[in-house]
């Protein structure tokens, strides 16, 4: 398999953050909708309440929303990479007293999202409210042939809510050394 799911590996001493705030709709990060035109300069997510002691900064912060946040450092590489169809939003973090940790990371928004996934191998529960997206899923299995080769990022139609990344580019973050991140092999993955 050439590709892998990108998550959060939040860990003791790393902070994790709450919902993203001052941003209309922001569930549109989490479907595959382009947010770079006009995406507020006041975009920001606070240190969860619930670890006070969590500070350090990780350079892919766990969050409530389940989005990619990384640092600028983690930016930069997969920016680097070129990965069409991929734009990176700027958020400031605030710290437990309501101050600027940082203003240093970004929300890396894939918004392709491509016909996927092996509907009749694949183990999964629809959603009863929206019969266009997937509400549990056992078991993964992704028909390569049906992705862009040239995608090293991007969101599965009927799971938008995860990010798949292109193992080449998972193996540069990896070498990288960076912190807060994990990559989950498709037959692992569950959801």
């Amino acid at each position: 398999m050439n590709y892998l799911v990108w998550q959060a590996n939040p860990a003791g001493g790393y902070c994790t953050l709450e919902y993203l705030k001052n941003v209309d709709d922001p569930h549109e990060l989490k479907r595959g909708e382009s947010r770079g035109q006009g995406f507020p300069s006041d975009a920001c997510f606070h240190m969860d309440k619930s670890h006070p002691k969590e500070i350090k900064l990780p350079d892919n912060i766990y969050n409530l929303d389940r989005m990619i946040v990384v640092s600028q450092k983690l930016k930069e590489l997969v920016d680097s990479k070129k990965s069409p169809y991929t734009e990176f939003l700027p958020v400031t973090i605030i710290n437990h007293k309501g101050r600027v940790a940082s203003k240093d990371y970004f929300v890396v928004n894939p918004y392709r999202v491509e016909d996927c996934i092996a509907l009749d191998q694949s183990d999964i529960d629809w959603n009863p409210i929206d019969s266009e997206l997937i509400s549990a899923c056992f078991e993964l299995v992704i028909n390569e042939k049906r992705i862009d080769q040239g995608l090293l990022l991007f969101r599965p139609k009927y799971i938008p809510t995860i990010v798949m990344v292109r193992e080449d580019l998972a193996n540069a973050v990896m070498d990288g050394d960076f912190t807060g991140i994990r990559f989950v092999e498709i037959d692992e993955f569950e959801l």
